[in-house]
């Protein structure tokens, strides 16, 4: 379940206890489900990596573009694309 289709949810509860046990409920679904378990390489290191890649990237365009002109340079971004997506 989304945060918006839980947020009336939260919002009708207004003591602390009962927002505990909201999200303890909204846990124990995840679990249950499966979702969210992404572990420590698919949710941590690979976003981690896609995030530094890119500022390189970001950070050296300009001297790609130098060196390899503009239609590779495309290229290049453009197949980094594919692989991230």
């Amino acid at each position: 379940r989304s945060a918006m289709a839980a947020a009336p949810q939260l919002a009708s509860q207004n003591t602390a206890i009962g927002l505990v046990q909201a999200h303890a409920t909204e846990k124990q679904r995840e679990a249950a489900s499966g979702v969210g378990k992404q572990g420590t390489v698919l949710g941590v290191v690979f976003p981690c990596m896609a995030n530094i890649l890119g500022v390189l990237l970001f950070l050296r365009m300009p001297w790609i573009v130098g060196k390899a002109g503009v239609l590779a340079s495309f290229c290049l971004v453009g197949c980094g694309c594919m692989c991230t997506f």
